[in-house]
């Protein structure tokens, strides 16, 4: 099992995209403007998470940011897809991040009319740290076919008193192959034994 320990290196800024920023083409001729701008991923991180917030009107037509990555060695990572054309709100994170020069490249998604305004680019990189045990750590899993598992790792102790264990299951997924990290049930004491069938 593992975590996201604090961030080795990150930053928050805001950009501006307006209608005198250069634009790409797009699909039915719609003006895309982007802005530009890079961060350098250390040397030594394992994860990167990168988010876009901008202003999104709760009434009339969608406005929509994208954001995406590309890396030091010029691959395409990937981009957004915000949930709701207005939602207000991208985020794409990147495992075992090459370390270097990333250009975040935000620009307006033509929905039904251009955004124009303050968007918010926040990033950061980490690393993961084993933070206890699950046991099996792997196994095959028949359709129908129900696996217990075990995962074991300390957690703070909670001033409220727990009187007895809380145990809750729930059904093993019916695909052919299936890993998992999932957990349900806890104990009071600092070290828990957790299981679930999964």
């Amino acid at each position: 099992m593992q975590q996201l320990a604090p961030p080795l290196a990150g930053a928050t800024v805001t950009v501006m995209l307006n209608k005198k920023l250069p634009t790409f083409p797009s699909p039915g001729d719609l003006p895309r403007y982007y802005v530009k701008r890079t961060f350098h991923v250390p040397l030594g991180a394992e994860h990167l998470d990168t988010a876009i917030a901008w202003q999104s009107p709760f009434f009339g037509n969608a406005v929509t940011a994208d954001l995406g990555l590309i890396d030091p060695d010029g691959h395409d990572m990937g981009y957004t897809i915000p949930q709701g054309a207005s939602s207000g709100y991208g985020h794409f994170d990147v495992n075992h991040p090459t370390p270097g020069t990333w250009t975040a490249i935000i620009w307006t998604s033509a929905v039904s009319q251009t955004y124009v305004g303050p968007v918010q680019f926040s990033w950061s990189a980490e690393r993961y740290v084993k933070t206890g045990s699950v046991s099996p750590a792997s196994f095959n899993l028949a359709p129908g076919a129900t696996q217990w598992i075990t995962a074991r790792f300390s957690m703070r102790v909670s001033p409220v008193t727990v009187a007895s264990p809380s145990v809750s299951r729930m059904p093993a997924p019916t695909s052919p192959r299936s890993r998992s990290h999932c957990v349900r049930s806890f104990r009071s004491d600092p070290t828990a034994d957790f299981s679930t069938a999964h």
